[in-house]
């Protein structure tokens, strides 16, 4: 949805498009962050999973600090690079997910 209703001129969400976009990037954002946080702990309880609890958590509480440093515009210049480091660090760890049940599935 944040790639159907584009963000305002500044990302500031002034417009109802704008407003839209801010909303369902925020759902995403805490919805990656919340997926992580449930799914790292129940994969300590698998041992083909074990191996990568560290890195689940590890990547939560990243995307977390950059996420509150995005959110509270500590660093304004850095703004859309803070926005996109915390995104990106959700749909890598998917990606690294996504190819550990490749590998699963075809063992």
């Amino acid at each position: 949805m944040t790639g159907i209703f584009r963000c305002d001129p500044g990302c500031q969400a002034v417009t109802v498009i704008g407003t839209t976009h801010s909303v369902f990037a925020t759902i995403a954002a805490l919805a990656m962050i919340f997926g992580m946080f449930a799914i790292g702990p129940r994969m300590h309880n698998d041992s083909r999973w074990r191996g990568y609890v560290s890195y689940t958590l590890a990547t939560v509480v990243v995307t977390m600090v950059v996420s509150a440093l995005f959110a509270a515009d500590v660093f304004e210049e850095w703004h859309g690079a803070l926005q996109r480091i915390s995104m990106g660090l959700g749909l890598v760890w998917a990606e690294v997910m996504a190819f550990r049940l490749l590998r699963l599935s075809s063992a």
